[in-house]
């Protein structure tokens, strides 16, 4: 039986599928209609084309004129070295040297895993580290920062595609490793100023970077050598310290050897010039236990065993921190010609006055004593201070009284920051007289209850030395660069603090204390010295001046100058 559709028996056509049936109703479309469609379609095609370059050219062309320079375009920053820092003779003390800094391009390395093996040897990193900063989806990767010339050599001897050599310059001391540390201070990995001198002068050391511009294919190749562009870095301004290089060598190497001696934790040396206020050298020197061994360190010192073999037994370490400036402490009997010089000015004393000084003294309720016991003796204020009497200087506080007394450790620059600027000055603590205990007057003239920093107390003993006239601290001689040197301001000027009777008087007594007295050791043959000792208790962190064991811990102090006579 047949099944073919009516209509095609009609038309005397073939059976054909449903599927079929439609297609031929597609096939068999009228010929204006197909061109109808295609014409739209072609429509659509040109108004999507005209619309995207109307976009392109009219309503946003920067934004891919933009996009466009960014893929070609190259551009590189050439570091700017920091500025020199000299010593008072121009010699330097610390200089930025030309290094190189091993980069790369993620996108032009072609051998990941070849150039990771090759270079981790060269910059003794691990290929597995190298592999992860190649593979970063970054056209820019540091490999290693600042390396020495023989590392930038081999790598770039190897002329791997996407890796690279950037100029950069690195710190360092021609004069010696950490000569000036504490002073000088030190920089970052980004050459900024981290302590000190670069610290506190670093937007005047800063440079100003150059830059370098060219057009370049995707494989990092210049383009056009014509539109390379370049604008040359500039160097930071120099500065001339104060500090003598020489002087700070050996400062150093004093204190370094008075901490290990001593065995003590940590020491500090300033040395000035009095009539100018000039620092020519400041150090401070701490000690570690050799398991605690640090960088920085400078010299170690050694015991012999019973097998005459040299151990290590601590070392010690100059210190970055400038403990001259930032460490406040308790000067002891160091501070005892500052009041006398306040009775002599104000003509409560002369040296020859007369006190009978026992060897106790009781005051609310404590007992002040002298440290060797002897009976009551007939003393003028020379003898006292000869010998460091406690209880006679105490007698000759409550003679000047809190007001006086306070007035004078003022104007000698005590309780206020010497505007050095440099970081992490301390100011000490200065008590107000209305805040005195019952026996403050007793005692701050011996040097516990204020806390005073190195500085501070040579600077009080310069104003002496200098006739009664305080000069400030002096560290910055001038700024510039070859013929170009200007002077630095000073912040303060000089000031009369007592007059130069009273500061005679006082450079006296002060020479007798070294003659004869309890500062012998510092005694010369060349010079005549003038100086007083201070040993202090050292204050603990539970309170009072006694540990757990019973015991007291003491700070020792030498302040003084020469020759007393100039």
């Amino acid at each position: 039986m047949s099944l073919t559709p009516p209509l095609a028996k009609e038309r005397n056509l073939p059976p054909t599928s449903q599927g079929s049936k439609e297609a031929d109703k597609t096939a068999f479309l009228p010929p204006k209609a197909r061109l109808a469609a295609a014409g739209v379609v072609i429509f659509l095609l040109v108004a999507i084309i005209f619309g995207r370059l109307f976009l392109l050219q009219v309503v946003s062309p920067d934004r891919y004129v933009e996009w466009g320079k960014a893929q070609r375009s190259r551009e590189f920053s050439i570091a700017a070295p920091r500025g020199d820092i000299l010593d008072r003779n121009g010699e330097p003390l610390a200089v930025s040297l030309r290094v190189s800094t091993i980069w790369a391009d993620p996108q032009l390395v072609t051998e990941h895993r070849k150039v990771s093996q090759a270079l981790s040897p060269i910059l003794e990193m691990k290929p597995t580290e190298l592999m992860n900063l190649l593979t970063k989806r970054s056209r820019f990767v540091y490999l290693k920062r600042k390396v020495s010339s023989q590392v930038a050599e081999q790598v770039a001897d190897l002329k791997f595609p996407g890796v690279y050599l950037l100029p950069e310059y690195q710190r360092k001391s021609p004069a010696g490793e950490n000569l000036g540390l504490s002073v000088v201070g030190f920089v970052g990995s980004e050459d900024q100023g981290l302590g000190g001198v670069e610290y506190s002068f670093n937007e005047l050391l800063t440079g100003e970077n150059g830059q370098v511009s060219f057009e370049g294919s995707v494989r990092g190749n210049v383009l056009d050598p014509d539109l390379l562009r370049s604008s040359p870095a500039r160097q930071g301004s120099n500065l001339q310290l104060t500090l003598d290089k020489n002087l700070q060598h050996e400062a150093e190497r004093l204190i370094i050897d008075a901490v290990t001696e001593y065995k003590a934790l940590s020491g500090t040396i300033l040395a000035t010039r009095p009539a100018t206020g000039e620092i020519l050298a400041m150090a401070t020197a701490l000690s570690h236990d050799a398991p605690n061994i640090e960088p920085g360190q400078y010299s170690e010192s050694k015991k012999d065993n019973k097998d005459s073999e040299s151990t290590t037994e601590r070392i010690a370490v100059i210190s970055d921190d400038n403990r001259a400036l930032t460490w406040a402490y308790e000067p002891g009997s160091a501070l005892k010609p500052v009041l006398f010089s306040g009775i002599f000015e104000s003509g409560v004393g002369t040296p020859d006055s007369l006190k009978e000084v026992p060897d106790t003294h009781f005051l609310y309720d404590s007992k002040f004593s002298d440290h060797i016991p002897h009976d009551p003796e007939e003393w003028n204020i020379s003898d006292i201070v000869t010998v460091s009497s406690n209880v006679g200087t105490i007698l000759w506080a409550e003679e000047l009284g809190r007001t006086h007394f306070n007035y004078f450790l003022k104007q000698f620059g005590f309780g206020l920051p010497t505007n050095l600027e440099l970081p992490g000055e301390s100011s000490g603590l200065l008590l107000n007289p209305k805040d005195y205990s019952g026996t403050s007057l007793a005692t701050i003239p011996l040097g516990q209850g204020i806390s005073v920093t190195p500085i501070q107390l040579l600077y009080a003993y310069n104003a002496i030395a200098n006739g009664g006239v305080y000069v400030p601290p002096r560290l910055i001689v001038a700024t510039g660069q070859g013929e170009n040197w200007n002077p630095y301001p000073t912040v303060a000027g000089s000031q009369r603090v007592i007059s130069k009777d009273a500061a005679m008087s006082m450079n006296k007594i002060l020479s007798r204390v070294v003659e004869e007295g309890t500062g012998e050791a510092a005694k010369n043959k060349n010079y005549t010295v003038a100086g007083k000792t201070g040993t202090a208790r050292k204050p603990q962190p539970t309170g009072g001046y006694v540990d757990a064991a019973g015991n007291f811990h003491y700070i020792t102090t030498f302040a003084g100058y020469f020759p007393a006579e100039n």
